[in-house]
């Protein structure tokens, strides 16, 4: 999208087509809102009740446009147009086309039009006829309509590109109801939400504005949407159509089976439209129509089916889950086969079926809960994503599980259910492992001991180790044991490991994520790449979530590192759709959204929310949130002149790593930011040490990184060439840039001003290409510094110089947008090729500059 409305040929259209509710008119707002910083927007939003009007979308498109450019029988008949009057069409026609073709003259233009299967018959005509003859003119299109509408504006095929906007992803859509909700759900909620709509999110916000009790629930605009289409079918219809709704594989046999003459009985639903035969196997068109059937029905019709499925169902499990449906009251017997099925199914790996059947077994149980039947249903719970149940259900087991090894469990899996901050899942560990006498269990309480405080706390390394090194001494196979001793190692300084074999755990706790985190650290970028890359295909192909959210945030801290500002932000808007809407989740998301934009964005403004995700972070001693956001936000301060804060973050994060024992300069880099800090602030000799210990790291990326420090700080031009070929090679494209950058700078220092130029512009081509604007502004203030003309030149243009003018004034981006015409995106650009042109930094250096030139800037027309 935002490719398409920045560099659309001519004559170029782009139509999204969706279900109504689907998300397509907000994916057309952010192309309208992209494309206002590049080309002209003209924009019209459809309306159903606006179809019968003349010209309603023509006169929207045009009503802020000047008619001055038209010859006068074609400007009469648009202003006729606009004037709500008639007019000849051939001459509204000959008119749009006109001026479309001089608006075009003077800049790109989009025209853009929402709902456009509304567009009145009138209006489609011209617009038709102009962008029929638009060959040559930069004058893009940019449409949304529904999926099963007929569009009447005439598209030329070859020029049309259609999108079809899809239903969200699960994870996607968890992290929009967390959003707009204010609430942080469950998984199962979520999962039972995106069934019942389908992925459609205005469906499924609806539902989980109405939830009653944690349970997704109609609303009853939905439910009456629903209810008009059973309206007219018979109680024989509706009593199959609950077979149908129930029922796990529905066939035309089954139904007939149930429901005696079902089979017949549902031609009606088929006719309709509300019922599907796909793969011999029936099915609703939409999962709200199933839904709609079970909210209509009563509970003892609800239950007749399940009883009857109960008896018919092959699968153990599913005969077991429809018995309990049909249940009415406690019944040991039925329990202890809900319990053994719950216990089938979690070791096939189905926790959410297992956490229902377990549910099941303990709401029918007879008597007071068994324990084992209690841990079942925490464990099931806790997998499947139900941390809210698990931990409840947990903390009942303390109370009925005696001490030793079961309480050592219940303790190690109260550690996973905690959200609220490390130091609980600390203590829970630390009472596992001294209830624990089970070698393997002991070894999965130190683990997690030890994954805690190294991940989680950042805390006391070489303790962690041990801890490490016992629990593979006492169950050397486990491959949680293993990944946590990877994660611990490599924080240590350890070699790459070598690629696991037979590791099939989900890549959120495999070796293969903690190989590839090494990889990263390490600057390998392209095997990191790889790991992460299919960390992802097998996190969706598995649907698993928590794993997907985790290889995308990796993949986005790759290419962080590696520059690629596009990429970045692109993989960290999806990392973060996964993130939980805790404290945690929260800090995470603000912290990778820095990252990703750091070399684009406004220095203040990164270093702003990454130290707003610090201090979210630090509220939960979520202490490698708190430290990767100082980090991002001392890196933000250094690129923005603030030298003070650059030393007040990157020292933190410093003095914490070296206290703890982190060894691995790689896992969190910021030591190539605070040496170039020190010297800045006129410290070379603390530079240069820490500039010595990267380099006797063995770590690839820290001698990268030492070498340019090095070369930095002696003017030693072979050493920053070096650091620069070994980033390039290694993909580490943004520290190739910087390398480059101190190489023009050493050898401006050194009065070698064409080679400092040849420098220059090679760092200069680096930056553009990842997209790192805000470096690429720095090499042009450093390279303005030479003297002579710059390669962009440094004179303003009028639009540019009127900004500067009321910017310097104290008026806000917002108000000079209204003045000049722009949009404020486009004055944020502008602004950004002024800071450039004239060597500054800020809008406070802006102000003092035309103070010296004694400019007196005049205020915007009223």
């Amino acid at each position: 999208m935002s490719a398409f409305v920045r560099d659309a040929t001519a004559g170029a259209v782009l139509l999204l087509r969706g279900e109504a509710g689907i998300g397509k008119s907000t994916l057309w707002r952010a192309g309208v809102a992209d494309a206002a910083s590049a080309r002209r927007v003209l924009r019209a939003d459809a309306a159903a009740a606006e179809t019968a009007l003349r010209y309603a979308v023509l006169a929207d498109l045009l009503r802020a446009t000047p008619l001055d450019p038209l010859p006068p029988l074609q400007r009469d008949a648009l202003a006729a147009v606009l004037a709500g009057g008639d007019a000849d069409p051939r001459a509204v026609a000959a008119g749009t086309r006109a001026l479309l073709a001089a608006l075009a003259q003077e800049g790109p233009v989009l025209v853009s039009i929402d709902d456009a299967h509304w567009t009145d018959a009138p209006s489609a005509a011209a617009l038709g006829f102009a962008l029929r003859r638009l060959d040559d003119e930069n004058v893009a299109v940019l449409l949304a309509a529904r999926s099963d509408a007929e569009l009447p504006l005439p598209l030329v095929p070859e020029r049309t590109t259609t999108i079809e906007v899809t239903p969200l992803s699960r994870g996607a859509l968890h992290h929009l109801i967390n959003e707009r909700t204010g609430q942080s759900w469950p998984r199962p909620f979520a999962h039972r939400v995106h069934a019942l709509s389908g992925g459609n999110p205005f469906y499924a916000l609806e539902i989980a504005g109405r939830a009653r009790d944690g349970v997704p629930a109609l609303p009853d605009s939905l439910l009456s949407l629903v209810d008009d289409r059973f309206a007219a079918l018979s109680g024989e219809c509706l009593a199959a159509l609950r077979v149908v709704a129930l029922a796990e594989s529905p066939t035309w046999k089954l139904v007939d089976t149930v429901v005696s003459g079902g089979a017949a009985a549902l031609d009606d639903a088929v006719a309709c439209g509300l019922v599907v035969e796909t793969a011999s196997r029936l099915r609703f068109t939409h999962p709200l129509y199933a839904e709609g059937v079970v909210a209509s029905s009563s509970p003892s019709a609800l239950r007749a089916v399940h009883s009857r499925l109960a008896q018919l169902a092959p699968a153990s499990e599913v005969a077991a889950r429809h018995a309990a449906l049909a249940a009415t009251g406690p019944d040991e017997a039925t329990a202890a086969r809900l319990e053994q099925a719950a216990r089938d199914v979690f070791a096939r790996e189905n926790a959410p079926l297992a956490a229902e059947l377990a549910g099941h077994a303990l709401a029918l149980s007879d008597g007071p809960p068994v324990p084992e039947r209690v841990m079942l249903a925490a464990e099931t719970s806790l997998v499947a994503g139900d941390l809210a149940r698990a931990r409840t259900l947990l903390l009942e087991a303390l109370d009925v599980v005696p001490p030793g090894d079961r309480r050592a469990r219940v303790l190690i899996l109260l550690s996973d259910a905690v959200e609220e901050g490390t130091d609980m899942l600390e203590r829970y560990c630390e009472a596992a492992v001294a209830e624990a006498a089970d070698p393997a269990l002991r070894a999965d309480a130190l683990s997690a001991l030890a994954g805690i405080c190294a991940l989680g706390r950042v805390h006391d390394l070489p303790r962690q180790r041990s801890r490490v090194d016992e629990a593979h001494a006492l169950c050397p196979t486990s491959s949680v044991v293993e990944t946590n001793g990877l994660w611990v190692k490599a924080l240590g300084g350890d070699a790459v490991p070598p690629e696991p074999t037979g590791d099939d755990t989900p890549f959120l706790l495999s070796p293969r994520r903690a190989r590839g985190l090494a990889l990263l650290w390490d600057g390998r970028l392209d095997e990191a790449r790889a790991v992460f890359a299919a960390g992802v295909e097998e996190s969706l192909a598995a649907g698993e979530d928590e794993s997907l959210t985790a290889a995308l945030l990796q993949q986005a801290e790759l290419e962080s590192r590696a520059g690629w500002v596009e990429r970045a932000r692109r993989v960290a808007a999806d990392a973060a759709l996964g993130a939980p809407n805790d404290s945690q989740g929260r800090s995470l998301a603000l912290r990778i959204r820095a990252a990703a934009s750091l070399p684009a964005a406004d220095p203040a403004e990164t270093c702003r929310l990454a130290q707003e995700a610090a201090a979210i972070a630090a509220q939960g001693r979520f202490t490698w949130q708190e430290l990767e956001a100082r980090r991002i936000a001392g890196a933000a301060a250094l690129l923005g002149g603030d030298v003070e804060t650059a030393l007040r973050e990157l020292g933190r994060v410093r003095e914490h790593l070296r206290e703890n024992g982190i060894a691995n300069p790689g896992a969190f880099p910021v030591a190539g930011d605070l040496a170039e800090t020190l010297v800045h602030a006129g410290r070379p000799d603390e530079a240069d040490a820490l500039a010595e210990e990267l380099a006797a790291s063995g770590n690839t990326w820290a001698t990268v990184v030492a070498t340019r420090v090095h070369g930095f700080l002696s003017g030693d031009d072979e050493q920053l060439e070096e650091s620069a070929e070994r980033a390039r090679a290694l993909g580490l494209r943004l520290d190739e840039g910087r390398a480059l950058l101190l190489l023009g700078v050493a050898r401006r220092r050194s009065k070698r001003r064409g080679a400092a130029r040849e420098a220059f512009a090679r760092a200069e081509r680096v930056f553009a290409e990842l997209g790192a604007s805000q470096y690429t502004a720095l090499v042009r203030r450093e390279a303005a510094r030479l003297g002579g003309r710059t390669a962009g030149g440094r004179e303003l243009s009028a639009t540019e110089r009127r900004v500067a003018e009321l910017v310097a004034a104290g008026y806000s981006n917002r108000e000079v947008a209204a003045a000049v015409s722009l949009s404020v995106r486009g004055v944020e650009a502008s602004l950004s090729r002024i800071y450039t042109k004239l060597g500054i930094r800020s809008r406070t250096q802006l102000a003092a500059k035309y103070v010296d030139l004694h400019i007196s800037p005049e205020p915007p027309a009223s």
